[in-house]
């Protein structure tokens, strides 16, 4: 017999139909996919008030259905990714590009707290998409040319003998490469000499010198830095006692001239004018290596040059 009281009857519905559902959950499965086939804009329209009335429980809710069902979370995604890939992709793109900042933070984050997994997805990535990953590493150079140098100077610096290996390498596996890059670039690599040329004089002259007397003669021979012979010989020509400003045009001597054996080295240099130098030619010297003139062009030198003065290490700054 029904109840009369309306709480008991109520609670006996509840019952008879959590009953009803236990015995008979296909029926019950069915019918409700019937009716929200049925009903699905009053049904989506229920379900978004609700969430919106219940926030923090709909949330909840939905991080404990997706520890529970995970897998099959991934299973479903990535069926409907390839069914759909690009509407995904379009709303993917519209998504980065109104929250880009809070999107880049948290991407950067995340790569933070795991970069090993961050690597690893990369590299596979890149393996399983080796044409498209060309394409976007040559468009970040193309858009990054300044912070591409940076990172490879940094690179360099940090990893100098895996760079020569590196090189090396490179260059056996591409033995005509540097002769056709300098030929259908040969006026922009003259351009960048000539700059580099006018802007380090002194490097000029200094490697210039080095080569000549490697090719004349054999023996010991240094790079010699020459403000710090013009500083060593206080700007005197060490044979007529003149005094030479540093952009003279003044004459790094070779006691002993190459051609008679002779060695490009601190110890077998000075200063010379232009005249003195020219009428030197070849000629042996009479006598060791002596410096004539230093300070007032006057006083004699007869020591020989300091250890400490044997090297171009030192460099001094020249008054110009």
């Amino acid at each position: 017999m029904p109840y009369k009281d309306p709480a008991k009857r109520r609670e006996s519905a509840i019952e008879s139909g959590r009953r009803y559902r236990l015995s008979h959950p296909d029926r019950v499965r069915a019918s409700a996919r019937a009716w929200v086939e049925a009903n699905r804009d009053r049904k989506l329209a229920s379900t978004r008030a609700w969430r919106a009335a219940n926030l923090y429980h709909a949330r909840a809710m939905d991080r404990a259905w997706y520890v529970a069902h995970r897998d099959y979370k991934r299973v479903k995604d990535r069926a409907r990714y390839v069914a759909n890939r690009d509407l995904a992709l379009a709303a993917s793109r519209a998504r980065h590009a109104v929250n880009r900042d809070r999107q880049n933070a948290a991407s950067r984050a995340w790569y933070a707290a795991n970069p090993e997994r961050a690597r690893a997805s990369s590299r596979a990535w890149k393996a399983a998409h080796p044409e498209r990953a060309r394409e976007r590493n040559h468009a970040w150079h193309v858009a990054h040319p300044e912070q591409v140098r940076t990172l490879i100077h940094a690179w360099k610096a940090a990893h100098p003998e895996r760079f020569r290996a590196l090189t090396r390498a490179w260059q056996v596996a591409h033995p005509d490469y540097p002769r056709a890059y300098y030929l259908s670039n040969r006026e922009r690599i003259r351009e960048r000499n000539r700059a580099w040329a006018a802007a380090h004089p002194d490097l000029v002259c200094e490697i210039s010198s080095l080569r000549r007397a490697r090719k004349k003669s054999n023996g010991p021979h240094e790079r010699i830095s020459r403000s710090n012979v013009w500083i060593r010989d206080r700007g005197y020509c060490q044979d007529c006692g003149t005094f030479l400003e540093y952009d003279s045009g003044w004459h790094l001597d070779h006691w002993i001239p190459l051609k008679r054996g002779g060695t490009h080295v601190m110890a077998n240099v000075r200063v010379l004018c232009p005249p003195c130098n020219l009428s030197k030619n070849a000629r042996m010297p009479m006598g060791p290596f002596r410096l004539g003139f230093t300070d007032t062009g006057t006083r004699p030198l007869s020591a020989a040059i300091p250890a400490n003065e044997t090297s171009h290490s030192t460099k001094v700054e020249v008054p110009r």
